[in-house]
């Protein structure tokens, strides 16, 4: 009898939990023209922008590796539609500065994921508070990797936006002991010299 009532209020708390399963999920990634996309009002993010130019040079050099994502434009039905970027900004900046540089054109093929207007603002306020920076010693250990392959100083600086005397303070770091790095003593390398 206990087993059916635990089994019951179970059911009870998923029927009345208010996210849906496949929230933003619905709809294949898809590429549409550079030239179709448009600022959405409906994009959570109103602050100024920062690291646009290094992330340009990043999607210059390898692509872009992360979907937008769209939703279809009010009053842009027909040949000619028109998506909102409610998610992917600062993606979107540095195609804009792509674009003004004459590095892409405007057929150039961008992936997105289109959702609903309702859907929009939630994935845009969900992409943009639930974002968590990378750990230091993750940093530092891709550095080192990189380096390993072969990589050369300069490649890892411009690949992350750093100067090359970053990418060498990192990598002195990076050649610590693991264990060392795990301590994180005071917080010091949460916050490395630039």
């Amino acid at each position: 009898m206990q087993a059916q009532i635990e089994t019951t209020q179970v059911e009870t708390a998923e029927a009345a939990s208010p996210l849906e399963t496949h929230f933003g999920n619905e709809q294949p990634i898809a590429t549409v023209p550079y030239a179709s996309r448009r600022r959405s009002p409906l994009n959570a993010r109103t602050n100024p922008l920062s690291g646009i130019p290094g992330l340009a040079a990043n999607i210059r050099a390898k692509g872009l590796l992360q979907n937008l994502v769209v939703h279809e434009m009010k009053g842009s039905r027909g040949r000619q539609r028109k998506y909102g970027v409610c998610a992917g900004q600062r993606r979107e900046a540095a195609l804009d500065l792509l674009f003004e540089q004459k590095h892409i054109t405007a057929d150039y093929p961008v992936p997105v994921r289109i959702v609903s207007e309702g859907e929009a603002l939630a994935i845009s306020l969900i992409e943009n508070s639930e974002r968590e920076g990378l750990d230091p010693f993750d940093v530092l250990r891709s550095y080192r990797l990189l380096a390993e392959e072969g990589r050369s100083v300069d490649y890892i600086a411009a690949l992350f936006s750093a100067s090359p005397l970053t990418v060498r303070r990192r990598m002195k770091l990076a050649s610590v002991s693991p264990k060392l790095l795990a301590v994180d003593l005071h917080g010091i390398l949460t916050h490395p010299r630039q």
